[in-house]
């Protein structure tokens, strides 16, 4: 059977990977350049069975075959085609799959390209590395978690998707999230090489610098992707909840932003580099963490797969890659010293230091009350999870100072600034802030949490801009071009430095939308029955009819409404409630008018046999420009990597790249 086959084809990848990563080392330590040779071919076969695998997977769920109970579990005869081609990502098994599928593409992409004399003393060790990550992720799949499985007859239909995931957000969140996690493997596989090689880490850091920042592009698409499909999935009107699996995510990407800045640092200035492989090291490790906690079961989540073995295998594999790795780097730390130290705390140097350290104390928080409801059931029995309060009261004020930090650091100068040079720099977003505020007091604007969050960004956004318009104004005096030229040109010449600073307003963007629709949300609750009109939150809302519809896979029960401004701008919203058959239970599908003032939400909480309906309608102030930061954070990262950007001549000391 063609799952047998599937089977087999991880069985083989196991072997080839694990035959590699021996071949590799061995051919490494015993100078053999044929045994290298042969765990690349090796290497090859491993992802060619698992590219084998991931195919049959994927014929096996668009032909339906409902014997394998993978696809029994999650596809079904009335399952759209986009959604049973995400159902192998959807489960388990799939997605396990998935990971090692792209770990093995990502690897391939390394066994091709780091050919060049300066790569060759640590590429052995390098696609070691990978290998061995391949042989794990094929082993877990070959023993505890089979996508092949097959059930001991084959049903006429499958049952099909959680309705939670019928939703774009399923097409694109997961891989994104995945894609991330995969590629934070090769920036782990660099350092450990680099360790094993006793290459200066200046030497490959670049290269590293590149991979960790596109690992970091698509794990914050991810996360933004999720914090999205949550807002217009759910029907609660959030984005984040600190669930478990939420918080497991993000962990990972607070340490890996501070890895990236910290290379940044080192690229320019040749300290931190012990810090730096640290960073890089843990950040996969906690990448692996989130595996553990999605797939443990041992901390409760509605996003976390049943309780089983499979967990302690990750947990396993984290503690030896983590042990080993840092262990090799306390032994060779000696590679890794500065050649200079820092100078003057106050400096874009230590700068980047708080920052990197300010990070770091917000991933061990949230990583505390991730962990806090496992530790409670280790010690009193019961599990005891941390309420949002927790995170808001402990992760918020170091988000502050991390926003503030980023209208500091981009105007402090490398190796000293003085007092009269920073009060200068500050100046103006300083009188920007205070002209906001003022703005916002006399506009009725006046939480503590509201001026303190839109001053903190006026700050930093004035501080960001003031940055571009020094360098337009360089660029102008020294080439005689227009202001638009002259801007285009200097980002042009430093996309690292610029393209960071455009991730930064990003960030800003989605501040507003957090502050805004966290301060001032306001949620009414009516009755309405056909052809009734109702004003609410500066909108008239006419309820027109509801429709009613029995469909194959669930009972459908929806409500138009005709929603307009007093501006004569007009929208039909259609909010539903579905009775999903698969899974017996009651899904909601919300209605959203997006403006950049505000999204009006609407959310069907209830209806009655006569048409009466009971509706929940949510304003939701500058929401939309949450989503507008992430684009925002998506065009800087790919301004920032992209690799023109590494051939400008160098900048002066007091505009350098972050």
């Amino acid at each position: 059977m063609i799952a047998d086959i599937g089977y087999g084809a991880l069985l083989l990848a196991f072997l080839s990977a694990g035959y590699a990563a021996l071949a590799f080392v061995l051919g490494q330590r015993r100078r053999r350049p044929e045994l290298i040779r042969s765990g690349e071919n090796g290497f090859r076969m491993a992802v060619l069975w698992v590219v084998t695998a991931s195919l049959i997977l994927l014929y096996l769920l668009v032909s339906r075959d409902y014997q394998v109970r993978y696809v029994f579990e999650h596809v079904s005869n009335t399952l759209p085609l986009a959604y049973v081609l995400s159902a192998f990502w959807a489960g388990q098994e799939g997605s396990l799959l998935f990971w090692l599928l792209l770990v093995s593409l990502a690897g391939l992409v390394v066994l091709y390209s780091q050919r060049d004399a300066a790569a060759q003393p640590l590429r052995p060790y390098l696609l070691a590395t990978t290998a061995i990550v391949q042989a794990f992720m094929a082993l877990v799949l070959v023993l505890p978690s089979n996508p092949f499985a097959l059930l001991a007859s084959r049903p006429a239909d499958g049952f099909g998707l959680n309705p939670l995931l019928e939703n774009v957000g399923m097409i694109f969140h997961p891989p994104t999230l995945f894609i991330g996690y995969a590629l934070y493997t090769i920036p782990f596989a660099f350092v450990l090489a680099g360790i094993l090689s006793g290459q200066p880490s200046d030497a490959w850091m670049a290269r590293v610098r590149r991979w960790s920042l596109m690992a970091w592009l698509f794990l914050s698409i991810g996360i933004i992707l999720g914090a999205w499909w949550a807002y217009i999935e759910l029907g609660w009107g959030g984005y984040w909840a600190w669930d478990p699996v939420e918080n497991s995510s993000l962990i990972p990407w607070l340490v890996g932003t501070a890895a990236l800045h910290s290379a940044a640092v080192q690229s320019r200035r040749g300290i931190f580099r012990t810090w730096t492989a640290v960073l890089t090291i843990l950040t996969f490790g906690l990448c692996i963490f989130a595996t553990f906690v999605t797939r443990s079961g041992v901390i409760q989540s509605v996003h976390a797969f049943e309780r089983s073995s499979l967990g302690w295998y990750f947990a396993v594999f984290l503690v030896v890659a983590m042990a080993g790795s840092l262990g090799l780097l306390a032994a060779r730390r000696r590679a890794f010293a500065d050649n200079y130290a820092l100078e003057s705390y106050l400096s874009r140097e230590a700068g980047f230091l708080i920052g990197n350290l300010l990070l770091v104390g917000a991933a061990a928080v949230v990583f505390l009350g991730t962990i806090f409801p496992a530790l409670t059931e280790l010690f009193r029995g019961q599990q005891v999870a941390l309420d949002a309060g927790f995170y808001n009261r402990s992760f918020g004020p170091i988000g502050l100072a991390i926003i503030l930090l980023f209208g500091v650091c981009p105007v402090l100068l490398w190796h000293r600034t003085t007092p009269a040079q920073l009060a200068r720099r500050l100046i103006v977003p300083a009188i920007l802030t205070a002209l906001i505020i003022a703005v916002l007091l006399v506009t009725g604007w006046r939480e503590p949490i509201a001026l303190v969050g839109f001053g903190s960004t006026a700050f930093v956004a004035g501080s960001i801009l003031m940055e571009f318009g020094r360098g337009a104004r360089a660029r102008m005096r020294s080439a005689g071009e227009n202001p638009l030229t002259a801007l285009l040109r200097v980002v042009g010449r430093d996309r690292r430095r610029y393209g960071g600073l455009i991730v930064h307003l990003g960030v800003l963007l989605i501040v507003l939308g957090v502050v805004g629709s966290g301060v001032y949300k306001q949620e009414y609750q009516t009755v309405m029955k056909p052809g009734e009109t109702l004003d609410v939150a500066g909108y008239t809302v006419q309820y027109l009819q509801y429709v009613e519809q029995e469909l194959p896979h669930k009972q459908r029960f929806a409500t138009i409404l005709r929603v307009s401004r007093p501006n004569g701008a007009v929208r039909e919203l259609v909010p539903e409630k579905n009775f999903h058959w698969n899974v017996e239970q009651w899904v909601s599908e919300v209605a959203v008018w997006s403006r950049p003032a505000e999204d009006f939400y609407v959310i069907l909480a209830g209806l009655s046999s006569d048409g009466s309906a009971t509706f929940q309608f949510l304003q939701e102030p500058l929401m939309l420009w949450m989503w507008i930061g992430g684009g925002v954070m998506v065009l800087g990262t790919l301004l920032a990597w992209w690799p023109a950007g590494e051939r400008r001549r160098r900048a002066p000391a007091d505009t350098a790249e972050e």
